[in-house]
């Protein structure tokens, strides 16, 4: 899946049978009212000579008899002096043949003729401008089933079908801020009612503002999508979103990856190789260990060429693991004596991924309290990281809500807390 997912086509074309039932449904009154009747019934009187062929175009349809239908409605159109609710009717029965022969653009004309005429009830007016609005749709004339659609919506109101074809419509038209504005709309009606967003929503609202070149607004729809649906698709996103991204530092790709390790999505050699010296580098064995461990029991590690590499690679995490546990009494002794909290709080999250959090969490709030961190946000990840590590969702997922900054602890403080809140899944 690429940085914009896909929009996914949806159903908009109103059903055939529906609309051919609509178009057939106003009776062709013959013969022709008395001068007697009233003013409304004559201006609704249909002449033989119009109505007869009418019918008939109706009834050779039905047979799939296209050729002679039409041949029947160009008599009726040929008849002098035609009344508007005559021309109304020959436009609905032509609007039948062509639904029924698939003649879509003969079906827009006369649809559009047929909703402007007055005569149609409420209910069918609605369903030839849904028609209209499909139609337009199928044949990529976005602008016109977009307007149509927002007809639909005004004298309709609420219809997800319409809604869909005049979001999707200014989509495919580019018109991605006016996309975006309609789609929170939606959302806001689906967190009102308590409802789950749709995916397809979702994935479009990314689009939109990827196009629009809002990365903030991407990053909120890309998290609608982890809570909604925490797919392994959309974590791959999110994950390579941070990657790419030229302000994430260096020194946070230790942090990248242990998230990747919690989501079950470091898979590669490369990777686990990478993450197992880095921690190395860090001073953090123990995880190295685990790293390598984990590698060794999913497959990772002893199948491919890089075994002997592997195998040094698991040596050397084994030596640093004994040293680092020889002297760990002396790193708290210069710790205590250092100036500011760094050293403390590093203590105190090897304890922590040695298996002893008891004393690791209470070294690193200690270290933070104590301050003067080069970078005060990755100490607050740390020890929200630290909490998870040590069992304590809730209060790993409070401290992952605070931590801020603009350089992308913040960016994978909030990965960490949707994974904690929507595990992924699928």
């Amino acid at each position: 899946m690429n940085n914009s997912c896909n929009k996914k086509s949806r159903g908009v074309w109103i059903r055939a049978g529906v609309l051919l039932a609509a178009l057939v449904g106003v009776p062709l009154a013959l013969p022709a009212l008395a001068a007697t009747g009233s003013a409304a019934a004559v201006q609704q009187a249909v002449r033989a000579q119009v109505g007869q062929p009418l019918r008939a175009a109706q009834q050779l349809a039905k047979e799939r008899k296209f050729a002679a239908a039409r041949d029947k409605i160009r008599a009726a159109s040929a008849v002098g002096g035609l009344s508007p609710y005559e021309s109304f009717l020959i436009e609905r029965v032509r609007a039948f043949v062509a639904a029924s022969s698939g003649d879509e653009k003969t079906l827009t004309t006369s649809l559009t003729a047929v909703v402007g005429s007055g005569f149609l009830a409420p209910a069918d007016r609605l369903r030839m401008m849904r028609a209209l609005a499909g139609t337009y749709y199928r044949e990529k004339h976005y602008g016109r089933a977009a307007q149509w659609a927002d007809r639909v919506l005004h004298d309709g109101g609420p219809d997800p079908a319409m809604q869909d074809v005049a979001i999707d419509s200014r989509y495919l038209r580019k018109e991605y801020g006016p996309a975006v504005q309609a789609l929170h709309q939606l959302l806001a009606a689906d967190a009102a009612a308590g409802r789950t967003p749709s995916e397809a929503h979702l994935q479009l609202l990314l689009s939109c503002e990827d196009h629009l070149g809002n990365r903030a607004g991407a990053a909120d729809a890309l998290d609608r999508l982890l809570a909604a649906y925490p797919k392994k698709e959309y974590w791959h996103l999110a994950l390579a979103r941070i990657e790419s991204n030229p302000k994430f530092p260096d020194r946070l790709g230790l942090d990248l990856l242990r998230l990747r390790l919690a989501l079950g999505l470091l898979t590669q050699e490369s990777d686990a190789m990478t993450m197992a010296q880095l921690d190395l580098q860090a001073g953090f064995p123990a995880e190295a260990q685990k790293v390598v461990d984990a590698a060794v029991a999913d497959g990772v590690f002893g199948k491919g060429p890089g075994a002997a590499r592997e195998r040094r690679l698991q040596a050397l995490v084994r030596k640093d693991l004994a040293e680092d546990r020889r002297d760990r009494a002396g790193d708290m002794v210069e710790a205590k004596k250092a100036h500011t909290g760094e050293a403390l709080l590093n203590i105190g999250f090897n304890d922590v991924l040695n298996g002893n959090a008891a004393a690791g969490l209470p070294r690193m709030e200690r270290g933070l309290q104590q301050g003067g961190l080069a970078h005060p946000e990755d100490g607050r990840l740390h020890l929200a990281i630290a909490y998870w590590m040590a069992g304590d969702a809730t209060k790993a997922l409070a401290a992952f809500r605070r931590v801020g900054g603009t350089d992308g602890a913040a960016d994978l403080a909030r990965l960490w807390a949707a994974h904690i809140a929507h595990p992924q899944r699928g």
